[in-house]
C-alpha cells in the first residue's frame, strides 16, 4: 500500500513526506501533452519502494532515504517523457531503477545493491 498515490493529468505533486509505509509515493500522468512535476518530496523508511513514477512525469529535487526497496523507480509504463533528475537517493537497496525514461544528474550514494539500474 502506498502512503500517497496520485494519478492525474498535468499537475504538480510537491512538498510531501511519505514514511513508514509499504511504498511511499506513486505518481502517474497519462496525458502526453504536458508533464506532471514531482518535486521537493521526502520519502524515507518505507518497507518497499520510496517513490514510483509512471507516464509523463518529471521528478526532480526529491530525497529518497533508507527505503527497503528502490529509492526512486521509473516503472515500465514510463516513457521517454518520464524524466528523473537532480534527486538525492541514499541508503536504499537500489538507488534509482528505470524501465524507461531519462535519468540524469542525480546524486546516488550508499545503496546496498546498486546505485542506478537500467532495466528494460
Amino acid at each position: 500500500m502506498y502512503g500517497i498515490s496520485v494519478t492525474l493529468i498535468q499537475g504538480a505533486v510537491h512538498d510531501n513526506e511519505a514514511r513508514n509505509n509499504g511504498r511511499g509515493l506513486y505518481v502517474s500522468d497519462t496525458d502526453a501533452a504536458l508533464q506532471t512535476q514531482v518535486y521537493n518530496n521526502n520519502v524515507h523508511d518505507n518497507s518497499g519502494t520510496g517513490m514510483e513514477v509512471a507516464g509523463n512525469v518529471e521528478a526532480f529535487n526529491n530525497k529518497s532515504v533508507a527505503n527497503l526497496g528502490t529509492g526512486i523507480y521509473a516503472d515500465n509504463s514510463a516513457s521517454d517523457n518520464t524524466w528523473v533528475h537532480d534527486n538525492y537517493s541514499i541508503r536504499n537497496v537500489t538507488g534509482i531503477e528505470a524501465g524507461y525514461g531519462r535519468i540524469y544528474r542525480n546524486r546516488v550514494a550508499g545503496n546496498s545493491a546498486r546505485g542506478i539500474l537500467a532495466d528494460n
